[in-house]
């Protein structure tokens, strides 16, 4: 890398790390080195917005942003990855990244004019002129990465194979990239945040997941919701609970849904 681009990847990362409105999402790791720095918790869905030296082009099957979410959703560190199913992808795209760091690296100028104000002898009509601009390049860096982080990469995989599909779409919406990324992949069911108790009955009855007893525990039902990427993706193990809940309250249970001991 040279010292510029070095430079903004650093202030992207700090930024998007930041980002405190997380939509339906439990965490976010922004730019992990490897799969180590993904943790493997079953907490809820986690977002990983990949480094901006891994790209993707839309809808292509293979990328470099492809392969670090490959390797990440395989491994977390030592071993094998075992929530496979409570991970969501998120990278640049390369036409866009130039121009973001650019943006970004303007932005880092003029905070860097604005806080060596002193030694610079800056007169106030000076401090006031690099504030602005400072103010200005902040909200022109906010747009590019709204503009720029536009890949989101959903593994999903059928049952009874092996190999990982990557569902591809975008952010919509308003709010912060977590938020538009949940809003969006809450409009096409690939992120859950609510569930009925008839669709959780489908569930174990389509696998199946039902022990030879016809039953299963609640934590051995989120285990699979947690590591089974041809499960439905429920954002944290609050919706399955509440789907639970729903289904028993079902005056009809016996014949819709189920019941809970």
């Amino acid at each position: 890398w040279s010292s510029d681009v070095c430079s903004s990847d650093l202030e992207l990362r700090r930024r998007i790390q930041g980002i405190k409105e997380l939509g339906a999402f439990s965490a976010l790791h922004a730019f992990p080195d490897g799969p180590g720095d993904v943790t493997d918790d079953d907490d809820g869905v986690h977002l990983v917005v990949l480094s901006p030296l891994a790209t993707h082009i839309a809808n292509q099957d293979s990328s470099d942003a492809i392969t670090a979410a490959e390797a990440i959703l395989a491994q977390r560190g030592a071993g094998p990855r075992v929530n496979r199913n409570l991970l969501i992808f998120c990278a640049t795209g390369e036409a866009r990244l130039a121009e973001l760091r650019t943006g970004v690296r303007q932005h880092l100028a003029w905070k860097s004019i604005v806080d060596e104000r002193e030694e610079l002898n800056l007169t106030p009509n000076d401090l006031k002129q690099a504030t602005t601009k400072l103010n200005e390049t902040n909200e022109t860096a906010v747009q590019r990465i709204s503009e720029a982080f536009q890949h989101v990469l959903v593994p999903h995989q059928e049952p009874g194979h092996r190999e990982i599909i990557w569902q591809q779409t975008k952010p919509s919406g308003n709010g912060s990239l977590a938020e538009r990324i949940t809003k969006k992949l809450e409009g096409e069911e690939r992120l859950i945040p609510t569930y009925g108790g008839a669709r959780v009955l489908m569930d174990l009855d389509r696998i199946p997941l039902w022990t030879d007893r016809r039953d299963i525990t609640v934590a051995d039902f989120w285990k699979a919701y947690s590591q089974f990427p041809y499960l439905p993706r429920l954002a944290n193990i609050g919706v399955l609970k509440a789907a639970i809940s729903n289904g028993v309250s079902n005056m009809d249970w016996a014949a819709q849904t189920f019941a809970y001991a």
